[in-house]
């Protein structure tokens, strides 16, 4: 199945945002919420999994319309792991994905919305929280792996989703991929990030590690408490630490 292929302009404060997502799991809402707006959406969400039977949401991946709407995500996440849906997602993110890279897929291109869809208990609760019409853009080109973004659309859209969604999706479709990628690199940096700070802040003596130039890239907490007392060590506006006695500063450049 063929999606729609789309172009048009994407503000910058929007790329900016994206880009902050990638390196924080607490940017992505921001994101989100710029990316809704820049599609003319009220909604907005991310999901990648490796397998269509296993679908979930995850909240952190949202807008703050969908934040918002927390208990009906829920809802709809209990009500797929109970097998009590009507097969929606697997209809919908499969046609997704079948579709190319960054192509849009609307809900009008997989079903009728007619009564018997607005009927369907995944439909329903979507309509509770007040979207009703769904843009999907497939972000991925692995054959492994279901990622895209699900943009959505209240009732005022019955007729038609917005303009604004046919012209900045090919252009904002590839900065998410790569800031999703992105994300789940830096993410795992940051678990063994603190991972070794909670050993070496187990260690009495202080331990700091420098860049060449002396600038702190890691400190435990034994460190930290040195530093705050101004005892012969000190940490400059440019975060590189030196000492008060100049044999010290000079045995420290040699250490660094």
């Amino acid at each position: 199945m063929k999606g729609r292929p789309f172009s048009g302009t994407m503000t910058p404060s929007t790329l900016i945002s994206i880009y902050d997502a990638a390196f924080s799991n607490d940017h992505w809402r921001n994101a989100l919420d710029m990316c809704a707006r820049s599609m003319g959406a009220n909604g907005a969400m991310l999901y990648e999994f490796s397998n269509l039977s296993q679908v979930n949401f995850a909240l952190n991946e949202t807008n703050s319309a969908l934040h918002a709407a927390a208990d009906i995500l829920a809802e709809y996440n209990q009500l797929l792991a109970d097998g009590r849906g009507s097969n929606y997602d697997q209809e919908g993110l499969g046609a997704t994905h079948r579709a190319d890279p960054f192509e849009v897929v609307l809900d009008t291109d997989i079903w009728q919305l007619d009564e018997s869809y607005q009927a369907r208990p995944e439909v329903r609760l979507g309509i509770r929280a007040g979207f009703l019409r769904r843009a999907l853009v497939n972000l991925s080109d692995d054959p492994n792996t279901f990622r895209g973004a699900i943009f959505l659309y209240g009732r005022q859209c019955d007729a038609a989703v917005p303009q604004q969604a046919a012209e900045v999706v090919n252009q904002l479709g590839p900065h998410l991929s790569k800031a999703v990628e992105l994300n789940r690199f830096t993410v795992e940096l940051r678990r063994r990030y603190d991972a070794a700070l909670a050993v070496l802040d187990k260690i009495d003596t202080g331990i700091l590690i420098l860049t060449e130039a002396g600038e702190i890239i890691l400190k435990n907490s034994a460190a930290s408490q040195v530093l705050a007392e101004g005892d012969g060590l000190s940490v400059g506006p440019d975060k590189v630490v030196s000492c008060f006695a100049a044999e010290a500063e000079a045995a420290l450049k040699d250490a660094a």
